[in-house]
C-alpha cells in the first residue's frame, strides 16, 4: 500500500512540477512574443514617424546608428547638475523626497560618486528572471540619470565605463582623447590619452581587448554591425583601430535579431543636427523642467517653433509620448504583457516598482518617487525598475505601454487639481484606471479634474490650463477645445490629431521635422 501510495503522490508531485514548468515556460514564450510584437511596432514606423525614431534613442539601444546621441545627452545632463545649485543635496535623498527646482544648496559633484558600490552584472543579471532579452537588441546604454540612482547598485559593464567617461569630460578631458570599446564579450573599457582602463577603474594591457564591436565618444563612431565607420575623421580613432582590430568585429545574433538589426540600420539613422537634437533630448527622458536651465533650454528651443502657440508644455507631451513608444522596446514591458488581466499586471508592476510611503500621514504601497527632482526629467520602465523612481505621469505612460502592446485600448490622462495635479492611465473597456501603479475601479468619481493633456495611442492632443493656448486659432478649434474639456466623456476621448488646428498649421506639424512628417 505504501509502495502505491508512494508511487501516486511522486506523479502528483511531477505533474504539479509539470504544470508549473509548463505555466513559466508559456509565460516567458509569451514574453518574448510580445518582445518581438514591441521591436515591430517601432521599426515599422521608424521610418514614417520620427517620433519612433527617437524612441530607439529613448530606450537607449545600442543597436543603432548613431550611439555617441547618448554621450551627448548624458554630458548635457551632466553639466546640469553639475552647474545647479542644490542637486547634491538631491542625490543625497531618498527616492521620496518632493524637492522641486529652485533648489539652495551645493551644486552636484562627480567626487561623490563611489565606485566601490557599484556590482559589474551581465544584462540578463539586470533583469528579473524568467523575463524575455534578446542576446544583443537588449543590451542598452542606460542614461546616467537613473545610474547615478539606481537601488541596487547592480550596472552593466558598458553602463560602468560610460559613468567614467562622463566623469572625466566634466573634469575638462576633451572628446578627442577619449573612446568608449565595447567588445564581443560584452564588456567595455576606456582608452583614455593613449592608456586602457577596465569598468573597475584599472588600467590594463591592450591585449586584454579582444574583439571590439563597438568603438566611440560623442563625435565619431567605429561600428561595423551598423555599418559607421568614422575613421577617416578622426587620426586618433584610425590609430585605436588598428592597436585593437580583430577579424571578428561582430556580436553573436541570433537569426531574428540579425533581420531586425538590419532594419534598424535604416531607420535609426539620424541625418540632420536637428534630429540629433532632438534625439540627445530624448535620450535624456528631458522635461521642461530641466528647460528652466539655459543648457537645456537652448537645445529645446532650437526644436519649436519661434513663436509660442501654446501656454502648455510641448517638451513633457513629446517626451511622454517618446518614452511610451521607446518603453515598447523593453523586456520589462513585455513581460508586464504577457499576463492576462489588469489587476494581475498591477500586482506585478508594484512587485519591482512599488514602496511604501508616507502620503498625507498614511503609509502606502504605491510606484511614486523623483529620481532626482520633480519635473527635470522623466522614468521610462527601465528607469523606473532600477531605481523604484518616477513621478506620476511616468507610471502612467509606462504602463499604457504595456496595454499598448496587449491591445487594450487606454488613454493617459494629466490633470489640475487642488493638490496640484496628477496623471493616471484610463482603460475605459474596463471602467478602471492605473493610479502610480494601482488598480482602481470608477475613475471619473474619484478624479475631479480639469483636464490639461491626454496621449492615446499615438497620437497626443495637448490642452492649455487657460483652455485657449494658442494665437491666431479658429473659431472651430477654439470650440472644440472647450467642448472637450466639459465634456463627462473625456474618459474616452477620441479625437484624431488633425481635428485641431494652431494657427496655419497643426502643432505637431510645427514640431515634426518635414523632412521626416508620417503620411497620414
Amino acid at each position: 500500500m505504501s509502495l502505491v501510495w508512494g508511487i501516486l503522490m511522486k506523479k502528483k508531485f511531477m505533474l504539479v512540477l509539470i504544470l508549473i514548468l509548463t505555466f513559466s515556460g508559456h509565460v516567458t514564450a509569451r514574453g518574448y512574443e510580445e518582445h518581438l510584437n514591441g521591436f515591430n511596432k517601432v521599426i515599422s514606423q521608424a521610418d514614417m514617424n520620427p517620433y519612433y525614431k527617437y524612441g530607439l534613442y529613448s530606450a537607449r539601444l545600442i543597436a543603432v546608428k548613431n550611439p555617441e546621441i547618448y554621450l551627448k545627452g548624458d554630458l548635457l545632463f551632466a553639466k546640469f547638475i553639475t552647474t545647479t545649485k542644490g542637486l547634491k543635496q538631491v542625490y543625497q535623498a531618498d527616492l521620496d523626497h518632493t524637492l522641486s527646482l529652485p533648489l539652495w544648496g551645493s551644486s552636484f559633484d562627480f567626487d561623490l560618486v563611489d565606485f566601490n558600490k557599484y556590482k559589474i552584472e551581465a544584462k540578463e543579471e539586470i533583469y528579473p528572471e524568467n523575463y524575455p532579452v534578446f542576446n544583443y537588441l537588449d543590451e542598452r546604454l542606460t542614461s546616467i540619470t537613473t545610474i547615478l540612482k539606481v537601488k541596487d547598485y547592480k550596472i552593466t559593464s558598458l553602463e560602468a565605463i560610460n559613468l567614467r567617461y562622463i566623469m572625466k569630460r566634466i573634469a575638462g578631458i576633451s572628446p578627442e582623447r577619449l573612446y568608449i570599446i565595447f567588445n564581443k564579450d560584452n564588456n567595455a573599457f576606456l582608452y583614455d590619452r593613449g592608456s586602457f582602463i577596465n569598468c573597475y577603474g584599472e588600467k590594463i594591457n591592450q591585449l586584454e581587448i579582444k574583439n571590439p564591436i563597438l568603438v566611440f565618444n560623442e563625435k565619431f563612431v567605429w561600428y561595423p554591425l551598423m555599418e559607421r565607420d568614422d575613421r577617416d575623421q578622426d587620426p586618433i580613432l584610425k590609430n585605436l583601430i588598428s592597436k585593437i582590430y580583430s577579424s571578428d568585429p561582430f556580436p553573436e545574433l541570433t537569426g531574428q535579431e540579425k533581420e531586425l538589426i538590419n532594419k534598424l540600420k535604416e531607420v535609426s539613422s539620424l541625418q540632420t543636427e536637428k534630429e540629433k537634437t532632438a534625439a540627445t533630448l530624448f535620450s535624456i527622458h528631458s522635461t521642461n523642467g530641466l528647460a528652466e536651465n539655459s543648457i537645456i533650454k537652448d537645445k529645446w528651443q532650437s526644436l519649436l517653433p519661434e513663436k509660442p502657440y501654446y501656454i502648455a508644455s510641448p517638451e513633457d507631451t513629446m517626451n511622454s509620448l517618446v518614452i511610451k513608444l521607446g518603453n515598447y522596446l523593453s523586456p520589462n514591458t513585455a513581460y508586464l504583457a504577457s499576463f492576462n488581466g489588469l489587476d494581475k499586471i498591477s500586482e506585478e508592476y508594484l512587485n519591482n516598482v512599488g514602496s511604501k510611503k508616507i502620503i498625507s500621514g498614511e503609509k502606502i504601497f504605491n510606484a511614486w518617487g523623483n529620481t532626482w527632482t520633480n519635473n527635470i526629467m522623466e522614468n521610462n520602465i527601465d528607469d523606473s525598475f532600477r531605481t523604484k523612481g518616477g513621478i506620476c505621469n511616468s507610471q502612467a505612460v509606462n504602463l499604457a505601454s504595456v496595454l499598448d502592446l496587449q491591445g487594450i485600448e487606454n488613454t493617459v490622462v494629466r490633470f489640475a487639481n487642488d493638490s496640484g495635479g496628477h496623471t493616471i492611465t484610463i482603460v475605459p473597456e474596463y471602467n478602471k484606471c492605473f493610479s502610480n501603479g494601482l488598480l482602481l475601479n470608477n475613475y471619473y468619481n474619484d478624479f475631479k479634474f480639469s483636464l490639461v493633456q491626454a496621449i492615446n495611442w499615438d497620437n497626443f492632443v495637448l490642452f492649455g490650463y487657460e483652455r485657449i493656448y494658442h494665437n491666431n486659432s479658429t473659431s472651430k478649434g477654439i470650440a472644440l477645445i472647450n467642448r472637450l474639456l466639459e465634456d463627462d466623456s473625456i474618459i474616452n476621448l477620441k479625437v484624431p490629431l488633425s481635428s485641431i488646428n494652431y494657427g496655419d498649421k497643426k502643432i505637431y506639424e510645427k514640431i515634426m521635422l518635414p523632412e521626416n512628417r508620417r503620411k497620414r
